[in-house]
């Protein structure tokens, strides 16, 4: 057994070596919005590594004959992985990789023994363009290319130091080639290595590249599978194409459907409104004549477009990082000059699926979001704010359909709709509008398979208008009643 956590030290120095740079590994901003909701492990990273620890105190030079490898689970930076042998003869090895209890990879590997390694048939480093291209499906489907062989032997050293000794430095180079083509080429940066399937020969001195071509591509699935070809290696890898991340009605088009003054008066304060349902919201209301400041965590780039795109024509925004769980270092000042009367509850952790046992880590993850965090930012908006009327909690109809490996996050969001009906018994005067949303399409809900999300904008429409209906009174006669009633006393 052997374990070891992934950092992004880690993950640089890989992306140096082999040349991918997806975003998806490496920018924790961008990745937040991709299936994996941060960055992950390049999976051929942990591949050679799981090679190398292998090797480990073996000293016998080998060659690979095959290499077959199954990608099911992603890695996070920062989780722990654990490796075994399972299965490990003269001329075979098998081994899985594991996280919290569940399978990542599985590799079977065939080799041979050698008398001694060969001399050298692999390039030095080359440049490596850092900007991926962006296939679609129908690109993907007619791709073809190739990539450059090459490799820093002397950075490869440092991170795979018993493979630099073991095996052919062509063979590495090539193994590092396969992450390349999918991260860089094709799918691109919307990718994702599925599998690896090849086998290798002798080295053909005269081919330097890794030459790659799509062998099919399966719509329903996203999976595309493309024949490679190199000095030595010849086979198939699979990859997904990744949806893209999700993109919002414009501003402009949103104030065609919404009436200039649906929510005129509304001083809207939209924590987690840089991007999804929150975005949605922000730009739903700013086209109605509400006033709105939305609130980001990390997203701070996504913030201010939203911000500038609602600015730009006529509307009113801005925007403050906040963070839920520490509301008290937030800027109260900035809170209190705006006076929210209307508090829109957006934040939320990665949608985790758990196909194993309850898991209480899992389960307090999610209670920070939609409990504690939800509980504390009201506390505090409430303190700065004296003019609260409304509060907009959404919840999810995953509670009604019971998904079998979504129990944390179904029992976190029952917590927080039995926190709201205390809180309206506690909050006199204050409305609280917790609504089952459907699954609606935002970068949180996004599949590789194809599904039939919602249109979010007519459905955050209508709850926005249900809610407008639910306070018993106008904002301006509430308003005056408070104004009326200081002067009496």
């Amino acid at each position: 057994m052997f374990e070891r956590v992934f950092n992004l030290q880690d993950q640089e120095a890989f992306a140096r070596l082999s040349g991918d740079y997806n975003k998806l590994h490496l920018d924790a901003v961008a990745a937040r919005r991709y299936l994996s909701a941060g960055p992950v492990v390049h999976g051929m990273h942990m591949v050679l590594w799981a090679l190398d620890r292998w090797l480990q105190g073996d000293e016998r030079p080998r060659q690979l004959i095959s290499l077959k490898v199954s990608f099911i689970k992603s890695l996070g930076l920062g989780q722990a992985v654990t490796g075994a042998i399972v299965d490990d003869s003269q001329e075979e090895v098998s081994l899985k990789l594991n996280s919290q209890g569940q399978l990542l990879v599985s590799i079977r590997a065939v080799c041979k023994s050698l008398d001694a390694l060969q001399p050298d048939h692999c390039a030095a480093a080359c440049p490596m363009p850092r900007t991926c291209k962006s296939l679609g499906p129908d690109e993907v489907m007619n791709a073809r290319g190739e990539v450059p062989l090459g490799v820093d032997k002397d950075a490869a050293c440092r991170l795979f130091p018993n493979l630099l000794g073991r095996l052919p430095l062509v063979q590495v180079s090539e193994m590092l080639g396969l992450t390349r083509i999918v991260g860089m080429e094709c799918p691109g940066l919307h990718s994702l290595l599925s599998g690896v399937d090849v086998v290798f020969g002798d080295v053909k001195e005269e081919v330097p590249v890794l030459k790659y071509q799509s062998a099919g591509f399966r719509r329903g699935v996203s999976l595309m599978t493309m024949a490679v070809e190199g000095a030595c290696v010849k086979g198939a890898i699979t990859a997904f194409l990744r949806p893209a991340p999700a993109r919002q009605m414009d501003f402009s088009s949103l104030r065609d459907i919404v009436g200039p003054d649906e929510f005129k008066g509304q001083h809207a304060l939209i924590i987690g409104g840089s991007r999804g349902l929150g975005e949605i919201t922000a730009k739903l209301l700013a086209a109605g004549g509400a006033r709105v400041l939305l609130t980001y965590a990390r997203g701070r780039e996504d913030a201010f477009r939203v911000v500038d795109e609602i600015n730009s024509l006529a509307g009113r925004a801005e925007a403050l990082c906040f963070d839920i769980l520490d509301p008290g270092g937030t800027q109260a000042g900035r809170i209190a000059d705006f006076s929210p009367t209307h508090l829109y509850y957006f934040a939320t952790p990665p949608m985790t699926a758990n196909r194993g046992a309850f898991s209480s880590k899992l389960f307090n993850g999610f209670s920070d979001y939609y409990v504690t965090g939800f509980s504390q930012t009201l506390e505090f908006v409430m303190e700065c704010s004296r003019g609260l009327t409304s509060v907009f909690y959404p919840s999810s109809d995953f509670i009604d359909k019971q998904l079998l490996f979504f129990v944390e996050f179904v029992k976190a969001k029952i917590a927080g709709e039995v926190l709201c009906s205390i809180l309206e018994k506690q909050k006199k005067g204050v409305v609280f509008y917790r609504p089952r949303l459907p699954k609606m399409a935002t970068d949180q809900t996004a599949s590789i398979i194809a599904d039939h999300s919602r249109d979010p904008v007519p459905m955050m429409l209508e709850q926005l208008r249900r809610l407008e209906a639910m306070v018993p009174q106008n904002l301006e006669d509430k308003l005056y009643d408070q104004c009326t009633k200081s002067l009496r006393q």
